[in-house]
Order: structure tokens, then C-alpha cells, then sequence
């Protein structure tokens, strides 16, 4: 059982390795975690752009996503645009101003991937994101029976 753990434990090991690198840049543009995980969340562009996304995909509780984005958006590093089609949908959208944290961070991402892949062969790396594609797909179908 105590390998299985392992395995499941290297989620919140990897998260606590990127928060620690972090640490340097969330000083230098006066960010906090949660204002640096919505920037990032936003920089991705495929997960939803509303603050109710946000909640959802991130499991930040609403109180916090409203004072984030408030922050974020007194900071200049995002704005809001209402939608086109039904005014009820607020937008959130990256400014230029987020364009160096969004780099930087990604600098970051890029050094704790490689740090996490170091001694791993591409064959292994292969079998790998076959192996996690198949607990993800048996996770989300446990899920949908429940």
C-alpha cells in the first residue's frame, strides 16, 4: 500500500516544489499563491475565462476568486468584459501588464518538469503519460457512475 501512496502523493509533492520556486516571484511582482495560480489558470486559455471556471477547475472558494480578481485587475495584470451574447457572464482576460509574470512562471513550470523528469528515458516518459491517461480515464469514469 505504501507505494501506491507514493503515487498518489507526487501531486502535492510537485505542488509544494513549484510553490517553493515561486516563492521569488511572488515577491518581485507583489503577488500572492492564489493571485500567481489565477494568472497562470488564465494564461492557459483552454479551461474557461469566468470567475465561476475558476472556482471550479481551481477549488478556490468564491470569497477568495472575487478578492484575487479584484487585485489582479487594480494591479493592471487583467481585465473584465462582459459577454456578447448574455450580459450575466463577466469575462476575465489578460493584460499586457501579465505578460512577465506569465513568462517568468513558465520559466519556473519548465524547471520543476525537467527537475521531475531527470533520469527518466523518453521511452519511460512515453509509458508514463500512457499509464496516467489511463487513471485519469478510470478515475473520471468512476466518477460519472457516482
Amino acid at each position: 500500500m505504501y507505494k501506491e501512496y507514493d503515487v498518489l502523493t507526487l501531486g502535492s509533492e510537485l505542488k509544494k516544489l513549484l510553490e517553493k520556486k515561486s516563492e521569488p516571484l511572488m515577491q518581485k511582482y507583489g503577488l500572492r499563491k492564489i493571485e500567481l495560480d489565477i494568472l497562470a489558470y488564465l494564461s492557459n486559455g483552454r479551461c474557461g475565462d469566468t470567475a465561476k471556471d475558476i472556482m471550479e477547475k481551481k477549488h478556490i472558494s468564491k470569497a477568495h476568486v472575487s478578492k484575487s480578481i479584484d487585485n489582479l485587475k487594480a494591479r493592471g495584470f487583467i481585465f473584465l468584459s462582459e459577454d456578447r451574447t448574455d450580459h450575466r457572464f463577466i469575462h476575465i482576460r489578460l493584460s499586457g501588464e501579465a505578460d512577465p509574470v506569465i513568462e517568468d512562471f513558465l520559466k519556473i513550470h519548465e524547471e520543476c518538469w525537467r527537475i521531475l523528469l531527470t533520469d527518466i528515458s523518453e521511452e519511460e516518459r512515453v509509458l508514463l503519460e500512457q499509464i496516467c491517461a489511463k487513471m485519469q480515464g478510470n478515475i473520471v469514469r468512476e466518477l460519472e457512475k457516482l
